[in-house]
């Protein structure tokens, strides 16, 4: 018990100073993924405002003790690295949280770093922003299929992880659950207002059951009025939900369900390690969904050392930290937290208080502070830090992984060995056109040759004549005298 105390608060020694910091947030609160057009809401974007708040305090404030040293308040380019795939959902959650990391510049008064690049006039005054001085932060959106994409969405596109997260469907333990809670989801019909049909209703679609009944208990008043007395019925919903979600994006046996978390992991690496190496960025952000999140605590063996709240879907806005934090004798060491949601999100499902950071053991870590370089052994041994082992791992066949496929190495092997024999075919087309060339050369100097020898012949007989006719004419001159 005292160590999840001290673990919930998160807090690095009093000497020890947070250098970096990797962000993963879940988007906030939206509208029915059933929906034929699914948006961020306005308590999402509140979500996200909140939790974006709660990491302004904590990295900016130059009173915290969490205070990132040289992080400026005012936006500068090269201070944070901040991704985002291309959905309309995960974009805005982005946007709203970083609306809050990095506030209107009239707001930062009580920030000591809070400084404004060329607001300075040559007239003596200082000119502001529109919206009193609101911040535009730079994000990079991420379309499908592209490198960039597998770090955060690293089992889209990947048929291993699809085949993987599919054959949970052929085990044992999900055909009798879905046969033993078939009755129980019958009866949801009337509770859900024939919002899902009966066909659906079974705990192979145990997520869209539970998605609705969120969503609807959140923004429809008649719905909650007709639910609000059933709380077991919605633990019961959401405990399957848990369940099936855990089992398709998590399997200790098949490593291939949580690709996505292994592709996380490789990002967290390396911007880790350019923090560590170069100085900045100060702060990485990236923004996933719900199904990433699990994938990322069966990389990072969360599972065991704590299933209650690992296996429990992520709320709204929840955010995980990776914080790279330095001791007063210079060493280095990782400490990951997780924070479930914001205000706002336990609010809107009336459950508890604004949820703390807390402090958790990675990688079968006995430490929440775990050493820099164990930290990277440990993680290496699962993440996949390169586009080539992730079109391996996931039988691939997008163009950018063309390069790395089986047929395409063999061709490349076969056209090697012919330039160790011989030539590429490249290099044997080049000497083709140059011994074509060379012969054309060869027979036009000849025909040269030849030409300028029958005209020397011609010449030389002449002046052989000349030569004759003058003599002659000496011997005539000679025997005068």
């Amino acid at each position: 018990m005292l160590s999840l105390i001290l673990a919930a608060m998160a807090v690095p020694a009093a000497a020890d100073k947070i250098v970096g910091s990797v962000m993963i947030v879940r988007h906030g609160d939206r509208t029915a993924k059933s929906a034929d057009k699914t948006v961020l809401t306005p308590i999402g974007e509140q979500e996200q405002y909140e939790q974006g708040s709660f990491f302004h305090s904590r990295y900016f404030n130059t009173s915290s003790d969490f205070h990132i040293e040289g992080l400026n308040s005012t936006y500068q380019a090269s201070q944070i690295a901040a991704s985002v795939p291309n959905s309309a959902v995960l974009q805005n959650s982005q946007l709203a949280f970083l609306q809050a990391l990095y506030p209107p510049i009239s707001t930062l008064s009580d920030d000591g770093e809070a400084t404004v690049l060329g607001s300075s006039l040559s007239n003596g005054t200082d000119d502001a922003s529109p919206l009193d001085g609101y911040q535009y932060v730079t994000i990079q959106g991420v379309d499908e299929e592209t490198p960039d994409a597998i770090w955060i969405e690293g089992a889209s596109s990947c048929p291993a992880a699809t085949n993987a997260s599919k054959s949970y469907y052929d085990s044992d333990e999900f055909k009798k659950l879905n046969e033993s809670t078939y009755d129980f989801y019958q009866g949801l019909y009337d509770l859900l207002g024939g919002g899902v049909p009966k066909s659906k209703l079974n705990y192979k679609n145990a997520y869209t059951v539970y998605d609705y009944y969120l969503v609807n208990m959140i923004h429809n008043q008649t719905f909650y009025d007709n639910v609000k007395d059933h709380g077991e019925t919605y633990m019961k919903v959401k405990t399957l939900q848990d369940q099936l979600s855990k089992a398709l994006n998590y399997n200790s046996s098949n490593p291939d369900t949580y690709i996505a978390g292994k592709t996380l992991g490789g990002k967290v690496l390396s911007a880790l390690n350019e923090t560590k190496t170069t100085g900045e960025p100060f702060l990485t952000l990236m923004h996933a969904s719900y199904s990433t999140f699990y994938s990322l605590f069966g990389a990072l063996d969360l599972f065991s050392v704590d299933d209650a709240t690992f296996t429990g879907l992520v709320n709204y806005a929840s955010a995980a930290a990776f914080e790279l934090i330095e001791k007063d004798d210079g060493s280095q060491y990782v400490q990951f937290s997780f924070r479930n949601g914001t205000e706002s999100t336990t609010n809107s499902t009336a459950s508890q208080p604004s949820p703390p950071l807390t402090a958790y053991r990675v990688l079968g870590s006995d430490d929440t502070h775990m050493d820099y370089d164990s930290f990277v052994s440990e993680l290496k041994k699962v993440a996949i830090t390169d586009l080539s082992s992730w079109c391996s791992a996931c039988s691939a066949t997008l163009d950018m992984c063309i390069p790395y496929s089986q047929d395409y190495l063999t061709a490349k092997a076969h056209d090697f060995k012919f330039s160790t024999n011989n030539l590429t075919l490249a290099g044997a087309g080049g000497i083709g056109a140059g011994v074509t060339l060379g012969v054309c050369a060869i027979v036009g100097g000849l025909v040269f040759l030849f030409l300028r020898r029958r005209r020397q012949g011609s010449t030389v007989s002449d002046a052989s004549s000349d030569i004759t006719h003058i003599q002659s004419a000496n011997k005539s001159e000679m025997s005068q005298v």
